[in-house]
């Protein structure tokens, strides 16, 4: 008895996300509810149609990316952010792991992908590179709070994708222990954003 219990259980989880006009969301938010890669990708083959997919919070693998390449051929949206969490005076930042071995391995030439949210994560200017290198068809990117990106790698990306519009470089304010507080996010120059907005590009730039 105990056995059928647990496929029950099991299944039910997994259809739980049976996701809505193309959209699947399997976003962790509160950090106790991640999923293995083996369940996350059987959850993304059960929707070959999806076109949004928000995998925030989720431990992403490099085999989960090629898993998505290849299951999800019209992704248009895909987010993957990090996020805040308050205890008291402070706040924590659980930062949403990314690198450019998983970009490379999600992002081949002609991507379909559209629009990229990576706020809050460990994104830096190779990962920006291997975006660049494929994602050809992106006009959104959002880097909200990303600390290790450059204007150097920003620029390379705006030069390989020409038809960008939109870049979310804002800066987010966290409290430290010390009740201080701190604006994370791109350093990026006043200049540089100008010479962004000359090629077109919409720049939001909160928190700065």
């Amino acid at each position: 008895m105990k056995f059928f219990l647990c496929i029950f259980f099991y299944f039910s989880a997994i259809f739980a996300d049976i996701p809505q006009f193309n959209a699947l969301d399997l976003e962790n938010s509160n950090g106790d509810g991640a999923y293995d890669s083996a369940m996350l990708t059987m959850k993304i083959e059960l929707h070959p149609d999806t076109e949004y997919l928000n995998l925030s919070g989720q431990n992403v693998t490099d085999e989960l990316m090629r898993a998505i390449r290849s299951k999800l051929p019209q992704l248009k949206e895909l987010i993957m952010h990090g996020s805040i969490r308050h205890y008291g005076e402070r706040d924590i930042v659980r930062w949403q792991m990314v690198t450019a071995d998983m970009l490379g391995s999600l992002i081949q030439e002609n991507s379909s992908i559209e629009t990229l949210d990576l706020s809050l994560s460990t994104l830096n200017d190779s990962g920006l590179d291997a975006i660049g290198r494929g994602a050809f068809g992106l006009n959104k990117i959002s880097l909200k709070g990303v600390q290790y990106v450059s204007e150097i790698g920003l620029n390379e990306l705006a030069r390989r994708i020409p038809n960008i519009q939109q870049m979310d470089l804002s800066k987010i304010e966290i409290k430290r222990p010390d009740g201080s507080s701190e604006k994370i996010g791109p350093n990026v120059s006043e200049e540089f954003i100008q010479q962004l907005k000359k090629r077109g590009i919409s720049v939001i730039r909160e928190g700065a």
